[in-house]
């Protein structure tokens, strides 16, 4: 997981080129001043896991006028495991309380929002890359409705928001739900909550 929010906005010198962008970050070491002095602001942070803290990836968030962009890389995976990517978003991330996290997610002050980004099978070497670009007023995937009751809300800014990306594994894929385990947010499993998939 990683979140960040900067304070100064970075002029857009360039028109976004998401497949230029997605393929430096792709490199093992990519020219992020490049990217920057092209008018887009990115930060680079760890993954870290949940349970012990450890670092497993870096990822890259992209700022530009009219959207976001994140690249995710993960190198100690479980291999045959389905993992999805999310989005969570904190537009009014000065109303957060000690920090955004899911306790604002009923603040409505804070326009949260949680949303589908990526979902991919992990193969035998444990790493996989994931990407998402999400643009202003791109409603699609989000789960505000089954997280908090809320409305969907994207991303209203893409320089003032705070934008955490959290993977989520959903174990072992059972054949014939990769496209469930991978593409919702609770797969193929039932309960909880019972809008979140089928069967």
């Amino acid at each position: 997981m990683w979140s960040c929010k900067e304070d100064d906005p970075t002029s857009q010198v360039e028109d976004f080129d998401e497949n230029a962008v997605i393929q430096e970050l792709s490199n093992d070491d990519p020219d992020l001043a490049n990217l920057r002095r092209r008018g887009w602001r990115v930060t680079k942070a760890e993954v870290k896991r949940f349970s012990d803290d450890e670092t497993i990836g870096v990822s890259y968030l992209v700022r530009y006028r009219k959207g976001v962009l994140t690249v995710v890389k993960s190198n100690d995976l479980e291999p045959g495991e389905a993992v999805t990517l999310w989005w969570v978003l904190f537009n009014n991330p000065e109303n957060c309380t000690d920090g955004c996290g899911s306790d604002d997610f009923r603040t409505q002050s804070v326009r949260a929002d949680v949303m589908y980004a990526d979902g991919e099978i992990i193969d035998n070497s444990g790493k996989r890359l994931f990407v998402s670009h999400r643009k202003i007023g791109d409603l699609s995937g989000s789960m505000a409705s089954i997280f908090f009751e809320g409305k969907a809300r994207g991303i209203e800014d893409s320089f003032d928001a705070e934008v955490h990306a959290v993977l989520r594994t959903h174990g072992q894929v059972i054949p014939g739900l990769e496209d469930a385990r991978t593409g919702s947010f609770n797969g193929d499993c039932q309960g909880f909550p019972p809008e979140a998939s089928e069967p």
